[in-house]
């Protein structure tokens, strides 16, 4: 039995078009003698993420009447199928479809143990193949190359595989200008190839506030997270680092012209960046419409650049490789939760970086030692105190307990440096960093 990743791709390397369209590949056209018939009556389980589970559901119209008549169902497939998201998606009645969420590794056995002697198909997208990959239980990779190309889109794998990482072990052509390649991944560490490490062992979070919980909190925040002079109050130096940030940004990259803001609140990351980059054109990611209303209205006053505005989770958003020049994840990142969820996002980030790019963040940190993460917690809430009163500083500190899963600022760097960027500091003050890597050119 074996885990396959089985797509079709461009010729430049690309599975969808920014907005997660596949008419480039529909319109091609019947492509001949496929090897998918036999491919998917050896497949006993199938894994999705959630733009492709979007993709097939909005394309339902389009599942054959045939299909329908012998599944019973509107659905293209009778095997039990796994959806990785962070929403709430509908379901298909009597499709055997199970939503999931986390560390693929968990999942993965479940559709092993539902797939029996057969296959697990690895659908799409490119950023869920390449989890599989990380945590070694990807064993074979079929891709079938059209004659097209897009220019830019959602990437194949995004992923750096350098050296004999796969060993090509079919080629098939079909169809008008179509080529089949196989490639194996089950020996590219020898014969006992190993899953990328992982720092802890696994934890459960489902004492931690859902998605929507954060979305909701947010909905109801929008003026708090609106106030450049001062920023967030209840994060330690907050004006400072608007400003550390900003300058280091254009600094590092005076040539900037594309700026993504995640997890963009009201926006003040970016206006301030823009006081050093004018003109940026300027794409914002928030959980919360109206945040990402006021933070739109805020910034297209600031600038003459184009302001584009994605509600979602980070982790459910495809970002084009090489689309900007400067990213910036203020109070954010500290909303993920495993290590896969962490190491899919800062992949996904670096890889929409541009060559010469550069990321930034300021966010809650743990501290490594116990005693130095007690002696944090303890000046943290005196500052919290002072800011206001001690019913202030339990409230915030419920909150984080009940939202938040911060990591050290030590596994953070490593992170940005496995994913190939040049790390620096900014600064660092009780239980609070700004730090960032660039992208070599």
């Amino acid at each position: 039995m074996k885990t396959q990743y089985y797509t079709a791709t461009s010729l430049d390397g690309f599975i969808a078009t920014e907005d997660d369209s596949l008419e480039w590949l529909t319109s091609l056209g019947d492509t001949g003698a496929s090897s998918y018939p036999d491919f998917i009556s050896r497949v006993g389980a199938l894994a999705m993420g959630s733009a492709t589970y979007e993709w097939l559901l909005e394309h339902s119209a389009e599942v054959t009447a045939e299909v329908t008549a012998e599944l019973g169902v509107a659905w293209p497939y009778s095997q039990p199928t796994w959806v990785f998201t962070h929403r709430t998606l509908p379901s298909v009645a009597g499709a055997n479809i199970r939503f999931v969420t986390g560390d693929v590794r968990q999942a993965h056995k479940q559709m092993r143990a539902a797939a029996g002697a057969k296959n697990v198909w690895v659908v799409g997208g490119g950023d869920l193949a390449g989890q599989f990959h990380d945590a070694g239980l990807l064993d074979e990779i079929i891709v079938q190359v059209a004659p097209v190309t897009l220019g830019r889109g959602k990437p194949l794998f995004p992923r750096r595989l350098t050296g004999p990482a796969m060993r090509l072990t079919e080629v098939k052509r079909f169809g008008p200008g179509f080529v089949e390649l196989r490639y194996d991944l089950r020996g590219d560490v020898g014969a006992g190839r190993q899953p990328v490490e992982r720092d802890a062992p696994a934890r459960s979070f489902t004492d931690k506030s859902s998605v929507d919980d954060i979305r909701r909190r947010f909905d109801a925040d929008v003026e708090r997270f609106s106030n450049l002079e001062t920023g967030q109050t209840a994060t330690v130096d907050a004006a400072l680092a608007l400003g550390l940030v900003a300058e280091a940004a254009a600094r590092v990259t005076p040539g900037a012209r594309r700026l993504l803001d995640v997890g963009c609140g009201g926006g003040n990351f970016t206006l301030r960046t823009l006081q050093e980059l004018p003109g940026l054109d300027v794409t914002l990611i928030d959980l919360s419409e109206p945040m990402l209303a006021r933070a739109r209205e805020r910034v297209a006053a600031a600038s003459a650049g184009s302001v584009r505005t994605l509600r979602g989770d980070v982790r459910d958003i495809e970002l084009a490789p090489q689309s900007f020049d400067v990213i910036i994840a203020a109070a954010v990142l500290h909303h993920l939760r495993d290590d896969a969820d962490w190491d899919a996002v800062i992949g996904r980030l670096a890889t929409s970086l541009a060559p010469g790019g550069s990321l930034w963040v300021f966010d809650l940190v743990e501290a490594n030692l116990p005693a130095v993460q007690a002696l944090t917690w303890e000046r943290y809430g005196d500052y919290l105190a002072d800011l206001r009163d001690a019913a202030y500083r339990d409230g915030v500190f419920a909150y984080i307990a009940r939202e938040d899963t911060p990591r050290p600022l030590t596994y953070q760097l490593d992170l940005l440096r496995r994913h190939g960027l040049a790390v620096d500091v900014l600064h660092v003050n009780t239980g609070f960093a700004a730090f960032g890597g660039v992208k070599p050119t």
